[in-house]
């Protein structure tokens, strides 16, 4: 009976036991291979068309700020010629 309640207690040791730092590593890159095979990847076109839309707004916010800094510029410029 003895040596049933011991080998009991050490299997619920064993279970309680965390997995070491390898098999955690293994695990988790073994999860992160299921998750990017889910990944649907865009097509080229697609890729190429979000390219285009990304350079066109940033050109845009350019000149945007580009213009704003110039109306600061000559607002600041007239107010320090005329003090």
């Amino acid at each position: 009976m003895a040596e049933e309640k011991e080998k009991k207690d050490k299997e619920k040791k064993n279970k309680d036991k965390k997995p070491g730092f390898i098999d955690r590593t293994k695990r988790s890159l073994r999860d992160m291979r299921g998750e990017i095979k889910k990944v649907v990847w865009p097509t080229k076109k697609q890729i190429l068309n979000n390219t285009g839309i990304v350079l066109v707004v940033v050109a845009i916010a350019g000149v945007a700020v580009g213009c704003f800094d110039f109306v600061l510029k000559f607002a600041v410029d007239f107010l320090l010629r005329s003090a």
